[in-house]
């Protein structure tokens, strides 16, 4: 597919094909995500999540998917520290998650802007709250600060939207934005939770572009949870499919196509097969019924 504006910029540089393998198989890389034999028990005794084991490796992107309220957000709270485990283990990086980690970047549906800032001062913020960054914003480093931002913003098609208030944006503007803020501070994890789902088809589509780009050149590691079962298929090396509450692990499915992937491929009768098989193992897992790994 010929990449048209406003992300033409995006794909320059990533139009080599990668193998979904080189970031999709815990097995082949060092993991840097880990969770081990976890339970999470809500106050009031709700079980979100029971014997939730899965392992994301290091530059993987992951999509996972499932019925709702299956601890798909769950889970991003206990990876992104934001919750701690009533049992089981949480690990990043090799060390239990014990707080607010500040190696991950996070995205929303909604992707809430500080009105009274430029896109430029709220793409910044995470530079003036984590470390070494923090630091060195104090110490009037903003010129290459504000250099970093604008560059970010260009790469999404946002090259003249720095100076602009969030209430001057699109939808789909501000989710470019809100990405480039995740990614601002160079993080290694990247926790996206149903970013797109507000968005219409066509700039759903075009931020799948986006994203996949991102991914490719900068390589975080990824886990993004959607109802999209086309969006997953698409961006994903890897999708995993969550239970009914109590949530945990039920399949785990390899996307075998290369990157960079194109919205024509969304349209083939083998991705086509792809998305059923989740949407089978999604239709058992409503039911509580374990699917065989594929």
């Amino acid at each position: 597919m010929a990449v048209s504006a406003p992300f033409g910029e995006v794909a320059a540089g990533v139009d080599r094909m990668v193998s979904p393998a080189a970031g999709a198989s815990p097995a082949a890389r060092r993991p840097l995500v880990e969770l081990s034999q976890v339970d999470l028990a809500y106050p009031g005794g709700t079980l979100a999540v029971k014997d939730l084991t899965l392992d994301v490796a290091e530059g993987e992107l992951m999509a996972v998917v499932g019925p709702s309220g299956c601890g798909k957000s769950t889970l991003m709270k206990l990876v992104s520290g934001l919750v701690r485990p009533t049992k089981g283990r949480v690990a990043v990086a090799g060390r239990d998650v014990a707080g607010p980690l500040k190696i991950a970047g996070m995205a929303f549906q909604n992707p809430t802007m500080l009105p009274w800032l430029t896109i430029r001062q709220n793409v910044m913020l995470p530079l003036k709250i984590v470390e070494p960054f923090k630091a060195e914003f104090a110490a009037k480093r903003k010129g290459e600060f504000r250099e970093r931002a604008d560059a970010l913003l260009a790469t999404v098609g946002l090259a003249d939207a720095g100076d602009k208030r969030p209430w001057q944006l699109s939808g789909g503007m501000l989710q470019r934005a809100s990405l480039c803020r995740a990614l601002i501070h160079d993080p290694k994890l990247l926790l996206l939770d149903e970013p797109f789902a507000a968005l219409d088809q066509f700039t759903r589509e075009e931020l799948w572009a986006v994203l996949q780009a991102l991914w490719m050149k900068k390589r975080p590691t990824v886990i993004l949870v959607t109802h999209d079962l086309r969006e997953a298929t698409f961006l994903a090396g890897r999708v995993v499919v969550m239970t009914s509450r109590p949530g945990r692990v039920v399949r785990e499915q390899a996307i075998p196509f290369p990157y960079p992937r194109t919205i024509e491929l969304t349209y083939g009768n083998a991705f086509g097969g792809e998305t059923l098989a989740l949407r089978g193992a999604i239709f058992d897992a409503r039911g509580g019924t374990t699917v065989a790994q594929r």
